[in-house]
């Protein structure tokens, strides 16, 4: 369990940390494409799902862009990326048992009522305005990437055409977006809507 998570060619991986740390997205490319497999696999073995473990290898990689200023500063990638995705495979375990036993307290609060599909329309315009609500907390580039590939359905390339971005800045404001509502939700004690749960699959 406390193996590292090993590159292919070690200098490889330092030539591509500094150039990373430079702001060079081609290289944070190679960078994912060294390590994507074995983090996958750390983040299967603690989750159990390949949901999961795929948005968990998003969100690692969006850890790591972000941090670039840093990477070179980092004796040990290997070992330093498998503590960060065991680190957060442990956080998403913990929401994910706080929201559904969040959710089964408001389940077992919830009165019995007539007429199912009112109710399930009055749950989804619900969702709908508390999905509003925290899309409030999104930057703009946030709130819109989300609302193009997550409400209007386009996909990641067609998004970011639409936003004059690239495909992987769009992925970027997407995670962030998503964790931003689902942070909303569970704070509040909420079952987390089905549009704020999923992954953008990295190709």
């Amino acid at each position: 369990m406390n193996r590292p998570i090993h590159t292919q060619t070690g200098q490889e991986t330092s030539l591509y940390l500094q150039l990373t740390a430079e702001g060079d997205e081609k290289a944070f490319e190679r960078l994912f494409v060294l390590h994507k497999d074995r983090v996958f696999e750390v983040a299967l073995l603690y989750t159990e799902s390949r949901v999961l473990a795929e948005e968990i290898l998003q969100d690692i990689f969006v850890q790591v862009w972000r941090k670039r200023a840093d990477l070179p500063t980092i004796a040990d990638f290997s070992s330093w990326l498998f503590i960060l995705t065991r680190n957060r495979c442990f956080n998403v375990l913990r929401d994910l048992a706080r929201a559904r036993s969040n959710s089964k307290i408001l389940q077992e609060d919830q009165p019995e009522v007539a007429g199912e599909g009112a109710d399930a329309r009055l749950l989804s315009s619900e969702a709908e305005r508390l999905v509003a609500k925290a899309m409030e907390l999104l930057t703009p580039a946030q709130r819109l990437a989300f609302e193009l590939f997550k409400l209007k359905g386009l996909s990641r390339e067609e998004t970011a055409k639409e936003m004059g971005i690239s495909p992987n800045t769009v992925k970027v404001h997407l995670l962030q977006a998503m964790r931003i509502i689902r942070s909303f939700f569970i704070e509040k004690k909420l079952l987390i809507p089905a549009v704020a749960v999923g992954f953008v699959i990295i190709s």
